[in-house]
């Protein structure tokens, strides 16, 4: 069975064999492969397989088409070439909370200075198992705008979440904003510690079940 996954926040491509049970990756990165403009991953094949098409995209490279072997791929379309990020870096976190290791992605502010102090919003994520993963953000519910305004954006993956093994994504469960919303606080922590962000003016936003954790913070 070939099939795309979400590995440590990131996106890949991978086989299982059904007699022995082994998984062979065969492409990961930091963006996302979809079917469609969205953030839903996924990947076409020709009818004997060897052949794939995807839309790629990332923090840093607006949504193309691109086709060929998997992880071997060559970009077909470039309608989105003018499109230029209007926001600052983003980097993949990784920080610990009890015995779980989570992972987000923190945006910085567009013209960031370590000189200065900055507030802070978090996004969290609906589902509660999705994940927020490195795509080109869309119109909707758009965060990154914060950091056109002078924030950063951090973007946890707390247990719940996929990417990390069923295990933490069945971590959350009949637990909702207790050990989740742990994860995302040591993450506001680890930020607040290591970047010159003021701890007084950190807020917390979502959607569907990202609200349900606004609303619990």
């Amino acid at each position: 069975i070939l099939f795309t996954q979400v590995i440590d926040g990131e996106n890949g491509v991978a086989t299982l064999d059904l007699t022995s049970g082994k998984v062979t990756p065969l492409w990961q990165g930091p963006e996302v492969i979809s079917r469609s403009w969205g953030v839903f991953t996924g990947i076409s094949l020709s009818s004997d397989g060897m052949s794939t098409a995807v839309v790629r995209q990332s923090f840093t490279h607006p949504p193309e088409v691109w086709a060929g072997p998997i992880g071997q791929w060559k970009q077909i379309t470039r309608v989105n070439d003018s499109l230029k990020p209007n926001w600052g870096e983003v980097k993949s976190l990784h920080w610990v909370n009890g015995d779980m290791k989570v992972q987000g992605w923190l945006m910085y502010p567009k013209q960031y200075d370590p000189a200065k102090r900055y507030p802070m919003v978090v996004s969290v994520h609906g589902g509660p198992g999705f994940t927020n993963m490195p795509n080109w953000p869309t119109s909707f519910y758009d965060q990154s705008i914060l950091s056109t305004l002078g924030y950063f954006v951090l973007y946890p993956n707390p247990r719940g979440s996929f990417g990390a093994g069923e295990a933490f994504t069945a971590g959350n469960v009949k637990d909702f904003g207790y050990g989740d919303f742990k994860d995302i606080l040591a993450g506001v922590d680890q930020v607040v510690k290591a970047l010159p962000v003021d701890n007084d003016r950190v807020g917390i936003t979502g959607w569907s079940y990202g609200g349900y954790m606004t609303m619990w913070a």
